[in-house]
């Protein structure tokens, strides 16, 4: 059941994750210009959290079942590997082909991860609560 909520939590913490990244890139780049768009992030909720519940919880059943140890660098693989095959799926027929960039893997490593963060964030809250 964690897993599930986990879905519902990742796509929040991926926009922290999004916003940390925007926040360095205005730094480095020297333009200061904050603002926050309700849009922007339920565009990324609405994208998000389907693919979080129909392929990143089945997933993290199975890498929990291999348990191979470092399950951060697991999910980060797992996400590269669903936005590999999303963007396979939606290159069938594009005129352009497939086209899968080292920034687009970078992005779904840190959306698994988000997923990893999520999870973990809830195991020990779950624990904690179990423990008083």
């Amino acid at each position: 059941m964690l897993k599930v909520f986990a879905a519902f939590l990742a796509p929040f913490i991926l926009m922290i994750f999004f916003s940390l990244f925007n926040v360095f890139s205005m730094i480095l780049s020297g333009n200061y210009s904050i603002s926050f768009s309700l849009s922007g992030f339920l565009y990324v909720y609405i994208f998000a959290f389907p693919a979080y519940l129909l392929m990143g919880v089945p997933v993290s059943v199975i890498i929990e079942r291999i348990n191979l140890g470092l399950r951060w660098f697991h999910y980060s693989l797992a996400g590269a590997f669903a936005g590999f095959v999303l963007v396979f799926i939606n290159s069938v027929g594009n005129s352009q082909g497939f086209v899968f960039t080292f920034e687009w893997a970078i992005t779904y490593m840190v959306a698994g991860f988000s997923f990893y963060t999520a999870l973990r964030g809830l195991e020990i809250l779950d624990e904690r609560l179990q423990n008083k």
